[in-house]
């Protein structure tokens, strides 16, 4: 079941373009969205920053980690496809419409009425279509869910897990050195230029390297991230976990 309504919209933040945002920033945005409404099953993000990594988009940041061990799925929207997006980007349309932002002198002011516009398109206006309902009237699973959200809910596990789900594939440099997740791994004189996969063991936390034809040529220990990163970009103590 799809589930449009406007649910949170914070605009204060003082940077003009959303790349510009911090991702601490960015993810604990989200957390206090979720302490409101609670976690969902899914979240649909767009292929750049603050929330994917622009460059390397196979490439989860740390935000993504942490939505994955709270047992979110992270879905990437496809690059260059906004139709694919349409849901969103429409409601953003009318957010900006019924707000009136000219009106507004301060980034509090319109908080304040955009909050209110939020609240007039979930539980306020009624839709023709659906039987003159309002979106309060259709999904009041919204408001009663039993998804609450908890960082004790963080399971490191299911980081691992997801991951070794996954392929990447990559080329080596002309010293033969792999550059992955901001890391370089040195494979030799001989793998210049060469094709190679990664995987990711969730027993051993190990990062396996292989040529095309499936031999281990490298087997690194898990350095790219740490649960204690993870939480520290979601601004979540360890000892609150």
């Amino acid at each position: 079941m799809k589930q449009r309504a406007v649910i949170c919209t914070p605009v204060f933040f003082p940077q003009v373009n959303v790349e510009s945002i911090p991702k601490v920033e960015a993810c604990q945005a989200v957390n206090d969205c979720m302490q409101i409404w609670g976690c969902p099953q899914r979240i649909k993000i767009d292929n750049g920053l603050p929330f994917a990594n622009a460059g390397n988009r196979d490439i989860p940041t740390l935000t993504q980690l942490w939505w994955i061990g709270l047992g979110i799925e992270v879905i990437l929207n496809p690059p260059r496809t906004p139709q694919e997006n349409g849901t969103v980007e429409g409601l953003q349309g009318i957010c900006k419409r019924w707000s009136c932002s000219p009106k507004y002198g301060t980034m509090e002011e319109y908080q304040v009425r955009i909050d209110e516009t939020n609240r007039i398109q979930r539980e306020v206006y009624r839709i023709r279509k659906k039987g003159d309902k309002t979106r309060r009237e259709i999904y009041p699973e919204l408001w009663t869910g039993p998804n609450k959200y908890n960082p004790r809910d963080f399971d490191i596990q299911k980081v691992f897990d997801e991951l070794s789900n996954r392929t990447w594939v990559r080329r080596t440099t002309n010293s033969g050195s792999l550059n992955f997740w901001s890391k370089s791994v040195y494979l030799g004189k001989p793998f210049i230029y060469h094709d190679v996969t990664i995987t990711f063991d969730p027993f051993d936390c190990l990062w396996t390297i292989r040529a095309t034809d499936g031999r281990i040529l490298k087997e690194v220990e898990n350095s790219i991230f740490t649960e204690g990163q993870i939480l520290k970009n979601a601004g979540i103590s360890k000892n609150s976990c």
